[in-house]
């Protein structure tokens, strides 16, 4: 009996049909942790292939008889139908052509989802059911056709009739009749639940075994018979041993590892675990690699039962400690090296609780307080330290307000509000009214926590003494500087009642010299009178280092020409040089501006100094005043180099740092050549530090002296303007526009007279910053760059002359590395920022002309 029709009340996809859990294809359609199927499923599963074998027995019977099959007697034929319909199985039965004859309920219910029915299935070809299609069975489909059977355990179909995947199982049974090949029957079954069970079970063994290999622990499972049955791979990186050789019935048993001291503990430990079997043991041991060294292990142990209460065994679980170890040796030397610090330290170390009771001391507080420990600890702050108002007044720490007369406790309440340290807080111990010595403390305090509990930590060091001493230094030094304006004032009094009576000597010797003299008459006069020139110097120079001194003298701002001011250099002392045939000229930068804001009375009286002196120490050659401007780093600023050269005896190097002292002069002697109190170069000095200059010096005894002052100034309305368009004017010059940047005056100094003595025209740049600005406003036709300046450095600058360059078409300009980094590699390295060429600092004149030279290509 088979079905070729639809029978009545039948409906493809009546309600109550099977539908599988999950239908997605292998890649996506299964999860990992899935459950493993039922024990009823399984169930099931063994009774369905129990009852397919029983129906490919009655199929084989029923082949073995006369006559087709469809003529089988009634009662097999409702036996078979029964059998076919209610089996959890997909059966169906093709003819001798391989079309389907015959589909059973739970195919169209289950396997097709109830979406189709048997009209759909009924006349296919066995090589045309989608879902063995897509599985790619056709040749076995064809082979069975021909009489092969088909036995086909697990295939994913990737799409079944109604839609979705699954795993089946695929069994084909060819028919015969009278030894021909009358057709057969086809029973599939659904075995994605196997298939998910069994994905799982791997996935979850490669799962634990990913964990079990690659943990830092080293582990094991010791079984009843003390036979390790598996040792993780850790244990080569712990024992330096591998885990094969602990295992088996001769493998290495743990404690031959054990460092001989631990063995016994160990064996102990086994005899216990063995004997009791404890639910879970912990130890510490060191083992002993085969290289010699030491390892700390922590052991963690435990019985392991099965489902059934039988007795498996331990599992083990040996981790490194010897970090740790370690980590707690170090801390235990260094608290027991604190605490000998603690104890010993000369400072007075006190904790303190939240209320200000003291908790722990060192030996100095004892000597500090005079009293036991056990006195000391529980007491506040204040009884501990003799405070009047501990606990006897309201303002006392005892109710836990800040004393007025201790701030120690103020100082630990502020401590534990905010939690933040304090230094080098100074206060007075006050005992007031009851007889005790004040005592200065300077304390640090320090918040911590120890075992959860707030403490503060009071350092405190008495420096009563150290403040007496200060106290008496103080008053010498306030006693000194007193004296030492009584010294100021009175010189300045007595230079001022001495210029009167000595102003009317040389007026009566000026009416004297105009009224008719004979020669030695004249005479007289003449060197009375340049006595009494000398004496009203030497009175005026005493009046101004007393001002000076007296902190009397100010700095006063005011515009002044600098032309003018060399003009009265010149008319002062061009008498003076003429008597004594030397030449006095006076220099001025054309690049200096015209007008300039500044104290130009004290300018004038440095001026006057420095040309005096080289007018008294030059019997022959010349004397030179130079005025140059140099960079300054403010824009509305300029500096200005004032140099006297002259040509006189010179002045030993050892010399040098007696000169700017008051009185003292290079020649000490009763016959030195040369009159003088030796005022002029302390007052020059000190003068030149009230306007924020310096100055310095350079001489070579027998060939003359050359005196320094650097000054700066505020520019002018208008003179930054001015200095700009001279900067452009310069290329009428002859040789070549050379830009300098450096910021040492000595430096710019020295490159400023070698390159225009060389013939070239020199503007100076402080700082990489201004040496940009300078360049980025006029045309240079080369580049002297120091690396090491404030505010930008050389290679910073030369970085922003290539950027812009770049960007704008500008023609490179050449730009030499000047700097004293003159180590291998510098020079490579100065070169890969865009310079062009590299000159090592002490620069001789030849290097640099030779350098300049190659960068402009100038023979």
């Amino acid at each position: 009996m088979d079905y070729t029709e639809n029978r009545p009340g039948r409906h493809p996809g009546r309600a109550g049909a099977f539908r599988p859990r999950n239908n997605r294809s292998p890649g996506t359609m299964h999860d990992s942790s899935a459950p493993p199927p039922s024990s009823r499923l399984e169930q099931d599963l063994i009774a369905a292939r129990a009852r397919i074998a029983e129906l490919e027995s009655l199929l084989l019977s029923l082949q073995s008889r006369p006559g087709p099959v469809q003529d089988a007697g009634g009662s097999n034929a409702a036996v078979y139908q029964s059998m076919v319909d209610n089996l959890p199985l997909s059966i169906m039965t093709y003819d001798r052509n391989g079309r389907v004859t015959f589909v059973n309920r739970f195919h169209l219910e289950t396997f097709a989802r109830g979406r189709l029915g048997p009209e759909f299935f009924l006349g296919l070809h066995l090589t045309e059911l989608p879902g063995l299609v897509s599985a790619g069975l056709r040749d076995e489909l064809e082979g069975l056709i021909q009489g092969q059977p088909l036995a086909l355990e697990s295939v994913f179909i990737p799409r079944l009739s109604a839609g979705g995947s699954a795993w089946q199982s695929v069994r084909g049974i060819p028919l015969h009749d009278a030894g021909r090949i009358c057709g057969g029957i086809l029973i599939r079954e659904d075995v994605t639940g196997r298939k998910l069970a069994e994905s799982a079970l791997r996935e979850s063994e490669q799962r634990l075994r990913v964990i079990a290999d690659n943990t830092h622990d080293w582990e094991y499972w010791r079984g009843p018979d003390g036979k390790y049955l598996w040792v993780s791979p850790a244990s080569r990186e712990i024992t330096g041993l591998a885990p094969d050789v602990f295992l088996g019935d001769f493998g290495l048993h743990i404690r031959s590892v054990i460092h001989p001291d631990d063995r016994q503990r160990w064996l102990s430990h086994l005899d216990e675990a063995d004997a009791l079997r404890p639910a879970h043991r912990e130890m510490e041991f060191r083992i002993v690699k085969p290289s010699g060294e030491v390892v700390w292990i922590s052991h963690v142990c435990k019985a392991i039962y099965d489902a059934d209460g039988k007795y498996l065994g331990r599992r083990g679980c040996n981790r490194d400690i010897t970090a740790r170890k370690q980590a707690e040796n170090d801390l235990q030397s260094t608290l027991t090296e604190l605490s000998a610090v603690h104890k010993s330290a000369p400072v007075v170390m006190v904790l303190f609780d939240e209320e200000t009771r003291v908790r722990k001391l060192n030996r100095a507080a004892l000597e500090f307080i005079g009293r036991s420990e056990e006195d000391i600890l529980g007491l506040r702050c204040g009884e501990v330290l003799g405070c009047p108002n501990h606990d006897a007044s309201p303002l006392g720490c005892g109710f836990g307000q800040t004393c007025p007369m201790c701030s120690m406790s103020g100082v630990i309440r502020d401590t534990f509000a905010d939690r933040q340290s304090r230094q080098n807080v100074e206060f007075w111990l006050l005992h007031g009214e009851s007889g005790g010595e004040d005592r200065c403390l300077l304390l640090s305090a320090d918040y911590l926590e120890v075992q959860s509990a707030p403490l503060v930590l009071v350092c405190a060091l008495d420096i009563t003494r150290q403040k007496a001493v200060e106290a008496s230094l103080l008053r010498a030094k306030e006693e000194a500087e007193a004296a030492n304006r009584a010294k100021s004032e009175f010189l300045a009094n007595m230079s001022h009642e001495l210029r009167t009576p000595l102003n009317g000597v040389m007026g009566m010797m000026q009416l004297l010299q105009s009224t008719q003299l004979d020669e030695e008459q004249d005479e007289f006069v003449s060197m009375a009178l340049r006595s009494s020139d000398r004496l009203t110097r030497l009175l005026s120079d005493i009046l101004d280092i007393s001002k000076i001194e007296a902190g009397k003298v100010e700095i006063v701002r005011e515009t002044f020409s600098p032309a003018e001011l060399a003009e009265s250099v010149s008319d002062l002392f061009s008498l003076a040089a003429r008597e004594k045939s030397l030449p006095l000229s006076c220099a001025l930068h054309p690049d200096l501006p015209q007008r300039l804001v500044g104290d130009a009375a004290r300018v004038r009286q440095v001026l006057f100094n420095l040309v005096g002196n080289s007018l008294k120490f030059t019997d022959s050659g010349s004397i030179t005043l130079e005025m140059t401007p140099l960079a300054s780093p403010r824009a509305d600023a300029l500096r200005v180099l004032f140099s006297v050269h002259d040509t006189g005896i010179g002045i030993p190097a050892d010399k040098f740092g007696e000169l700017f002292k008051p009185f003292v002069q290079v020649e000490g002697s009763y016959t030195r050549r040369y009159q003088g109190a030796g005022l002029g170069l302390a007052i020059v000095k000190r003068l030149v530090e009230l306007m924020d200059g310096n100055i310095f010096i350079e001489s070579e005894p027998g060939m003359g002296t050359s005196m320094h002052v650097v000054l700066p100034f505020e520019l002018h309305a208008g003179a930054q303007r001015d200095m700009r368009a001279g900067a452009r004017t310069g290329e009428s010059r002859p040789g070549l526009r050379i830009l300098v940047a450096e910021d040492d005056p000595s430096n710019q100094l020295y490159m400023r007279r070698i390159l225009e003595k060389a013939g070239h025209a020199v503007v100076l740049a402080t700082n990489g910053r201004q040496a940009f600005d300078f360049w980025e406003n006029a045309d240079f036709d080369l580049i002297l760059m120091d690396i090491q300046m404030p505010l930008m450095g050389g290679t910073e600058a030369v970085r922003l002359i290539r950027e812009t360059e770049t960007r704008t078409g500008r023609a490179p300009v050449p730009i030499i590395a000047l700097t004293a980094y003159a180590m291998a590699g510098d020079r490579e390295r100065f070169m890969s920022h865009g310079m062009n060429d590299y000159v090592g600092k002490p620069a001789g004149i030849d290097a640099l002309e030779a350098a300049i030279a190659r960068a402009c290509r100038r023979p």
